[in-house]
């Protein structure tokens, strides 16, 4: 069965398509896959692969604040395009990750094993951790039980 595109999704796309930000952000995730780093710094690394004509485009992003707006108006169509955006909060501030959906796949795959991976790993623990203790039982000499006088 074929999934119908809705009218929401047409015009995000399309949106996606035509913008000049996103553009960008999709030549940064063919090349590079995914990146984790402030808006600040999305900016700038951004803005050093554009060429002149984008970066002085009037809808391209002058600051961080207005790269994050744009950034959320464009992240439902990113993700009919593959790509995915999420972000985070951190010491350093708000994190924002983009990453193509494959990596986010991948991502979310390891993550959701990592659980059972600790159990596993906690698991082999206690078995070394049973074995050592057998190993250290066999090599003591046994002593004989001290026999009570009766009298």
């Amino acid at each position: 069965m074929v999934k119908s595109i809705t009218r929401r999704e047409r015009r995000d796309r399309a949106a996606a398509e035509s913008s000049s930000l996103a553009w960008q952000i999709r030549e940064f995730v063919r090349h590079h896959g995914q990146g984790e780093m402030t808006a600040t710094a999305w900016l700038e690394v951004l803005k050093r692969q554009a060429p002149d004509a984008v970066r002085v485009a009037p809808e391209f992003p002058k600051g961080s604040a207005q790269f994050g707006r744009r950034l959320r108006e464009l992240k439902a169509g990113l993700s009919l395009l593959k790509i995915e955006v999420s972000s985070t909060r951190s010491a350093r501030g708000r994190i924002i990750r983009i990453e193509s959906a494959d990596h986010a796949e991948a991502r979310l795959h390891f993550e959701a094993t990592k659980p059972e991976r600790e159990a596993i790993r906690k698991a082999r623990e206690r078995e070394e951790k049973q074995l050592l203790q057998a190993a250290r039982a066999s090599l003591k000499p046994r002593r004989e039980p001290k026999r009570r006088k009766t009298s």
